[in-house]
Formats: C-alpha cells, sequence, structure tokens
C-alpha cells in the first residue's frame, strides 16, 4: 500500500514538474530556472495519478510518487512523456476517477467529461480533445456543485450556458458552444451559479455582474453571447468572487 500524503504537484511554463509536502504552498513564490515561471498546480495524495493536458489537447497521466520533490527545480516532463516537437503544455490537474469536468477549445467546441478519461499509460498521451485548425485546448475545470458556463471572447462577447446543454463525451470535438467570427476565440471561461457574482476583467478596471446583470448574458448554445459594456470590450479574463 502506497502512503496517502497530501501534496501539490507544481508544472512550470517550460514544462518542468515537481511535487511538494503539504497543500499549504506558495506555488507563485517557488524558485524557477532563469527565464522560466509558474503555470499550473493541482493539489491531491501522493498515491494518485496527475494529469497532464498539452495545447493540442492531448491527455498524459504519471504516478505522483515518481515525480521529483519541490526542495529541487523539478524535471522537464520531457524526460517522462513524449509529446509532439514544439507542444506545451497546458495544465496538471489531479481528480478522482468520476469527477465531471469541463473540456473546451479556444475556437468555441466543448464537452462534459471524467477525469478519469485523461487517464492513460502512453508516453505519447493519448488523444482526448479534438481541435480545429488554430484552435488551442484551455485548461480543464472541475464542474462540481455549477450551473452554468461562462464564456468571454475576444470579441468582446460573454455568453452564460446551461451545463445540461453540454453533451457528456470520452473524448472528440464536443459540440459548439459559441458562435465565434473569423479570428474570434474564447479568451477566458469560469462556471458559476446563477447566485454567484461573475467579475470581468479588463485592465485594472473590473466589472461585477449578479442577479439580473448576469441573466442579461444567458443564451443558447451555438448563439452568439452578449457585448459587455463599452470600456470592458477588450477584457481578458473571467473569475467568480469568493
Amino acid at each position: 500500500m502506497l502512503p496517502a500524503d497530501p501534496v501539490t504537484v507544481v508544472l512550470s511554463e517550460a514544462g518542468w514538474i515537481r511535487a511538494a509536502k503539504g497543500h499549504e504552498i506558495d506555488t507563485a513564490n517557488l524558485n524557477f530556472r532563469a527565464g522560466d515561471q509558474y503555470l499550473s498546480h493541482a493539489q491531491g495524495k501522493s498515491n494518485q495519478r496527475v494529469y497532464v493536458l498539452d495545447e493540442t489537447g492531448r491527455s498524459y497521466a504519471l504516478a505522483i510518487n515518481t515525480l521529483p520533490s519541490a526542495r529541487s527545480l523539478g524535471e522537464p516532463l520531457s524526460s517522462k512523456l513524449a509529446p509532439a516537437n514544439g507542444v506545451a503544455f497546458v495544465q496538471v490537474l489531479i481528480a478522482a476517477d468520476e469527477q465531471e469536468l469541463i473540456a473546451i477549445s479556444s475556437k468555441g467546441y466543448g464537452f462534459k467529461t471524467f477525469a478519469k478519461q485523461l487517464d492513460t499509460s502512453a508516453k505519447a498521451g493519448k488523444a482526448f480533445l479534438t481541435l480545429s485548425d488554430a484552435a488551442k485546448a484551455l485548461p480543464l475545470q472541475s464542474i462540481a456543485e455549477h450551473t452554468h458556463l461562462a464564456l468571454l471572447s475576444t470579441a468582446g462577447r460573454l455568453l452564460l450556458l446551461d451545463l445540461a446543454e453540454l453533451p457528456i463525451l470520452n473524448k472528440g470535438k464536443g459540440n459548439k458552444l459559441i458562435q465565434l467570427e473569423g479570428q474570434e476565440q474564447i479568451l477566458s471561461m469560469t462556471l458559476c451559479g446563477l447566485n454567484e457574482i461573475v467579475q470581468v476583467v479588463a485592465g485594472q478596471q473590473q466589472l461585477k455582474l449578479k442577479g439580473d446583470d448576469l441573466q442579461k448574458y444567458i443564451g443558447k448554445r451555438a448563439s452568439k453571447g452578449q457585448l459587455l459594456p463599452r470600456g470592458y470590450q477588450k477584457a481578458n479574463k473571467l473569475f467568480i468572487q469568493r
């Protein structure tokens, strides 16, 4: 039996991975190699597997107890995995097999799935999220108790979708979630409930949407969404106020 100690797995932008003991880790202020910086982290137990998603939508899996200690700068994932040349990693994720997730591409297609579908023993990973030309995989998010998906596009449009409209798939491209024009892409996404406050970040400004203001952006799957107010149409991030 492997010990089940709490751990935090940290991934850098250059694709170096390590595992720190405990969950109280200030991940952004760890030391990184020159020119490198924090990208993603996940919390779990030392007897679990950590999933890795790359920008082409391939998933990978590693046993956490095989990862180097965070007391070092870690090791490159390329020493453990075999991604295609020049492909960057997007995130690390630790989740129970039946944890429901949402997978989305930057061109607005996506689906619901379960964490176990990311698992693979192949060093080259497995085809998980199928992408169209010029699309990249966005970080996976855990659905938990959320009811809606908020999508922000590069054109300054916001769309809230009921999660019930999304298909459940093991892998694939998924359904069109939002209508995008030309070179328009998804800039940011977050999962929310209609009783929560969605914050839209545009530079130094933040717009808080709740109640009736949030309801305005609810639409059907594959619709365009609504333009944000003037001054927020160059927004680049969504998050839920905690």
